[in-house]
This record gives structure tokens, sequence and C-alpha cells, in this order.
């Protein structure tokens, strides 16, 4: 997972340079760039085929009943079903005024989503990505 808007900055090199390590010991490795792809990090009614209260959008009931009905959008859908079959997942970004940029850090919200990638009462070694590492 990479989030720089220059393809010759820092970060890419880091990408690049991890990439030809990592394939050179025969490990598979799959880039998302989040910029090229133009991704879209604004949360809405959108990230869902059906929602659970129609007279009322409050994103986090929403997205539990995603999770439960799998009702996410495709472009989510798609991006968690790269999350469950990654053995290793690496975030690449650079901190903006303390922080990532905007569209990972929406990313963040809209594919490790309540239900998908956190409930309430699990964390850490309870969590649902327990095991798994990034």
């Amino acid at each position: 997972m990479y989030a720089h808007p220059e393809p010759i900055s820092f970060c890419a090199g880091m990408i690049a340079g991890a990439q030809e390590q990592l394939t050179a010991a025969g490990h598979e490795v799959v880039v998302i760039d989040l910029y090229a792809k133009r991704f879209n990090p604004t949360a809405g009614r959108h990230d869902f085929k059906s929602i659970a209260n129609p007279d009322h959008f409050h994103y986090q009931t929403e997205q539990a009943y995603a999770a439960e009905h799998n009702s996410y959008s495709d472009d989510i859908a798609t991006k968690q079903a790269l999350i469950l079959t990654a053995d290793v997942f690496v975030p690449v970004f650079p901190l903006w005024w303390g922080a990532a940029p905007a569209i990972m850090n929406g990313w963040f919200e809209r594919v490790l989503s309540y239900g998908f990638g956190y409930v309430d009462g699990a964390r850490f070694d309870k969590g649902l990505f327990r095991r798994r590492r990034a």
C-alpha cells in the first residue's frame, strides 16, 4: 500500500527497493498505489450495496451491517479481499502534519472498517487480525 503523489519520491524509492528485494527472494509483491489508482478517500453511502437504515445514515452501523451481510461496494470488497490474502501488509506513506496523507487515512477508514478490521472489545491479541503481520 503506497500513498505519495510524486512518483520519484523517497517513498516511491522505498517501494521499488522493497519490491526488488522481495521479488528476488521469491515473494509475490502486490503494490497498490492509491494516487495512481485515484482511490476515493471519502466515506459515504456509496461504500455499501445495501444499507441497514435508509432513514438515518450512521457510518459505523452501516459498516457493521455490510460486514455481516457481505454488502460492501465492489471498490471496498476487492481491497478487503487483498488484505485477507496477504501474508504481510506494508503501508508506505509520508508524514504530513504528523499524520498520513488524507488518501491513506480514507483508505484505512473505508477498507479496514468496523466489522472487518476491528470491532468493540477485540484489540491486539484478541483483534480480528491477530497472528497477522503489518
